[in-house]
């Protein structure tokens, strides 16, 4: 997929959290509700990353065989043209390329 994707994937990971909240949890009992807020928030957003990552690498699959199958039926439509071509060339019938040709 690319080094990009999986330096996204490998941005919010569960020990980045914790070095997270241990930074938040230096208060004790007097930040609690700080370090429980961030840690749910953290997790929260730790999950929407993980589907963005998920949807991103979806769309870059998708894409890339879309692609793939355009290409390929770009070079099986340049070779029937061809091989029409030949079949024209020795019979003098352009029909084929008058009804499938280009139409510009």
């Amino acid at each position: 997929m690319g080094g990009d994707v999986d330096r996204l994937g490998a941005a919010v990971t569960e020990d980045s959290l914790q070095v997270v909240m241990g930074g938040v949890a230096w208060g004790g009992e007097l930040t609690q509700p700080v370090s429980t807020a961030v840690g749910d928030i953290l997790i929260e957003q730790q999950k929407k990353l993980q589907e963005i990552v998920s949807r991103g690498t979806a769309a870059i699959v998708g894409v890339s065989n879309a692609v793939i199958a355009y290409s390929n039926g770009q070079e099986e439509m340049a070779a029937t043209f061809q091989t029409e071509l030949f079949s024209s060339a020795e019979s003098g019938d352009l029909s084929y390329f008058a009804l499938n040709g280009y139409q510009g």
